[in-house]
């Protein structure tokens, strides 16, 4: 992590004590928080996504599926952004799908055993496009540090902040995010697939697929998801025009 100990090397000794006081000092404060966002940089998310997902590729195994990286590139003008966004399928069979920060998208081979069109597949897709653009990881990264692991940084120690951080992402992808942070990613997601050609009718076909494997609550996709079906009347107040 260049970027890490390049800060350090820039600050000296005198600096980095009157620093460490500082946010010994801040941290006592309520606005200490809000401070702990916004550090993370755009090399630093790209760096810190590529370990999490060499993570998740030792883990389960990963291929590359052409078709799927077509639909997820169709979308990719629609994002906002200029991530350079990869696309393989995770060797797992439970049903579920994930973002990670930098750009890298992850559907499970469980979850492309019930989708039946591309334009349910552009939707998962779209939603997990929408968290990396909206930098929901990123967001959740920062308010996960804690100015102990600040201190390291300034103090030169960036591989164990490294591996700290990357650790903090890990456990995001298995306790997924907020209720806000779902429906934003619906909500964008469904606004890509739709601008890319898709139909988003899929969007509501498959999360009602999704609802009979696993009862009122789901499969592992939706565990940590807000409640399947006011997702479902959310997309179609958003999109009514579509339903």
């Amino acid at each position: 992590m260049s970027s890490f100990s390049g800060l350090s090397a820039r600050i000296g000794l005198t600096g980095k004590i009157c620093l460490a006081f500082f946010l010994f000092i801040f941290l006592l404060s309520q606005s200490a928080s809000a401070f702990f966002t916004g550090w993370l940089g755009r090399e630093q998310e790209i760096s810190l996504g590529k370990e999490v997902a060499k993570n998740y590729e030792r883990e389960y195994g990963t291929k590359e599926v052409p078709r799927i990286t077509a639909v997820g590139k169709k979308m990719i003008p629609y994002t906002g952004t200029d991530y350079q966004y990869h696309f393989k399928v995770l060797l797992s069979d439970e049903p579920n799908a994930m973002a990670i920060m930098g750009g890298f998208v992850y559907i499970n081979r469980g979850l492309l055993k019930i989708i039946d069109t591309e334009d349910e597949l552009a939707f998962v897709l779209g939603h997990e496009m929408a968290h990396i653009a909206n930098r929901h990881m990123v967001k959740n990264v920062e308010k996960g540090i804690s100015g102990g692991l600040i201190l390291q940084l300034v103090f030169g120690r960036a591989p164990e902040l490294t591996q700290k951080v990357v650790a903090i992402a890990w456990n995001l992808t298995q306790l997924g995010y907020s209720r806000q942070e779902e429906y934003e990613a619906d909500h964008c997601g469904v606004s890509y697939m739709i601008r890319a050609g898709y139909n988003p009718r899929a969007a509501v076909s498959l999360m009602k697929k999704l609802m009979k494997l696993g009862g009122s609550g789901g499969p592992e996709f939706l565990m940590s998801h807000p409640d399947m079906q006011k997702r479902i009347q959310k997309i179609k107040n958003d999109y009514s025009a579509y339903f």
